[in-house]
C-alpha cells in the first residue's frame, strides 16, 4: 500500500556503499556518505578533477546532497519537493537528464 511519506535509509531499505562508521555514516575508499532522516549526502575523500575534497564532512557541507520533504499533509495528498544541491565544479561528475543533449560553450 503507498503511503504519503518521506523516509530516510533504513525507511526505504537502503543501505549506502562502504562500511558503517556510525548511525548516520557510512564510509568508502573514496566517497563518505551521511543520511539524516529525508537528507542524503556524499562527500568526495580526494580532489576529483575541479571538484574540491570535503575536510570535515556533513550533512550541511557535503558536494552532494538531496533533501525531500512532505508539503501541506492535511488533505492526506500532499506533495514532496525535492531539494537537489550540488558542489562547486562537481556538476560535471554528476550524471543528469538535464545535460543531455546541451553543450556548454566553450566546449
Amino acid at each position: 500500500m503507498e503511503k504519503n511519506a518521506v523516509g530516510g535509509w533504513s525507511a526505504i531499505g537502503y543501505t549506502a556503499p562502504g562500511k558503517k562508521t556510525d548511525s548516520t555514516t557510512f564510509e568508502s575508499q573514496n566517497f563518505m556518505y551521511i543520511g539524516e532522516g529525508a537528507a542524503w549526502s556524499a562527500s568526495n575523500k580526494a580532489k576529483l578533477n575541479d571538484c574540491a575534497a570535503i575536510a570535515s564532512p556533513s550533512i550541511s557541507s557535503n558536494n552532494w546532497k538531496i533533501v525531500a520533504e512532505m508539503q501541506d499533509t492535511t488533505a492526506g495528498d500532499g506533495a514532496v519537493v525535492v531539494t537537489r544541491t550540488i558542489g562547486n565544479n562537481c556538476d560535471g561528475l554528476t550524471p543528469s537528464f538535464a545535460t543531455i543533449g546541451t553543450t556548454k560553450s566553450g566546449t
